[in-house]
């Protein structure tokens, strides 16, 4: 018990969405190794629903997650960043020549598009945010099942598309993606921290979490319970 309470044995289990887990997570879980090497690391990438079902039988002690689980008041949730779903194009796209207006989100909109699956929780994202301001995507051109290939699409000039800004980065310095200038709309949705309610949480679980806090504050009154839908 002694040695679990300093950390110098553990196990730490996580799971987290696609963005999340591609683009955010490692680097946490690479300074957590740092701190505490004794800790034996589980980290798997799974929808929300799959991740709330392991909260709930114990194989998880925490979920980062860019969509809300449904239909489980025992989940605790705070929002522990905001990712920013922006336009990209090739650089040459001409839309980004010097002398090209911005665009507006109806102009955004007829443009060849090139999309998630259905079912993807960032595609409802965009179609949600579209339909409450009257537009809808005209032109959907691909229909691709991660967002590596349709960065690679868009880098081939196969169309342009809607994605997190977390998983651009390497791009927009290498220069093969640029980020259409858009006017009048932002696209914004919150990533949650997940833990089963009234479960106590080992110091492994609770050093994560404390890690977590320190690199992404969470919002403050965030925390929320969830309630079954009716």
């Amino acid at each position: 018990m002694a040695e679990v309470r300093g950390l110098c044995r553990g196990r730490l289990a996580i799971g987290a969405s696609t963005t999340i887990g591609v683009y955010l997570l490692p680097n946490l879980l690479g300074e957590y190794r740092r701190r505490y090497p004794d800790i034996d690391l589980q980290f798997d990438i799974a929808n929300t629903e799959d991740i709330e079902r392991r909260l709930a039988d114990g194989t998880l002690d925490a979920g980062l997650t860019e969509g809300l689980p449904p239909n489980c008041d025992e989940i605790e949730t705070v929002v522990f960043l905001r990712d920013q779903l922006v336009p990209i194009a090739r650089p040459d796209h001409p839309r980004l020549s010097a002398d090209s207006k911005v665009l507006n989100l109806r102009q955004l909109c007829a443009e060849p598009m090139i999309v998630r699956e259905a079912g993807s929780g960032t595609r409802e994202v965009i179609e949600r945010a579209l339909a409450k301001r009257g537009e809808k995507l005209q032109r959907t051109t691909m229909v691709l099942g991660n967002t590596e290939a349709i960065k690679r699409a868009v880098a081939a000039g196969l169309g342009v598309a809607i994605v997190s800004h977390l998983t651009i980065q390497t791009e927009l310095v290498s220069g093969q993606l640029a980020i259409l200038p858009l006017r009048g709309f932002e696209l914004t949705r919150p990533l949650h921290r997940l833990c089963w309610r009234n479960r106590d949480r080992d110091p492994a679980t609770l050093a994560f979490l404390a890690l977590l806090d320190q690199r992404y504050p969470p919002e403050v009154g965030s925390e929320r319970r969830l309630t079954h839908k009716s």
